[in-house]
């Protein structure tokens, strides 16, 4: 299957599928959804982006590359956050080439470090030659925090 990434700017209509995710995803209200998607829409020369997959310009996976996660831990930086593939798109090496690009993005930005948070996908990660840094306990559930030298 062919699929193309690209920054979240450069795709009109990207605003509402990356919402419309996060509030559901996540729980929050329209409002939060919205104050976390917007700024990653910009064309960004630092921080934040985003990114999308699409097939023949539907999307079908996202992630977001941030400052900070407050949510998590304000002593890491930057940071990954928002991976998403549709599942009927799952393990076809999307989620691992939205990684890949926005961590070579991250690299021309003159970044050394990245991290990422996960409750469920450690697996993923270790596969992708992350590095486990800690476990922390974020809206009632333990999750673990990695990191991967750019």
């Amino acid at each position: 299957m062919k699929f193309k990434i690209i920054f979240l700017h450069e795709f009109s209509s990207a605003k509402k599928f990356c919402v419309d995710y996060v509030k559901t995803e996540w729980g929050i209200s329209l409002e939060e959804a919205e104050e976390l998607v917007s700024p990653c829409l910009s064309d960004n020369e630092k921080l934040p982006f985003g990114l999308i997959a699409l097939v023949n310009e539907t999307p079908i996976g996202l992630l977001f590359a941030v400052e900070r996660s407050d949510d998590v831990s304000v002593k890491y930086g930057p940071w990954l956050v928002a991976l998403y593939v549709k599942e009927e798109f799952r393990k076809q090496g999307i989620g691992s080439a939205l990684v890949k690009r926005a961590c070579d993005e991250l690299k021309k930005r003159k970044y050394k470090t990245v991290y990422i948070d996960t409750v469920s996908a450690q697996n993923f990660y270790k596969k992708l030659g992350w590095a486990f840094v800690e476990e922390v306990k974020w809206r009632d559930e333990k999750t673990s925090i990695f990191s991967r030298n750019l």
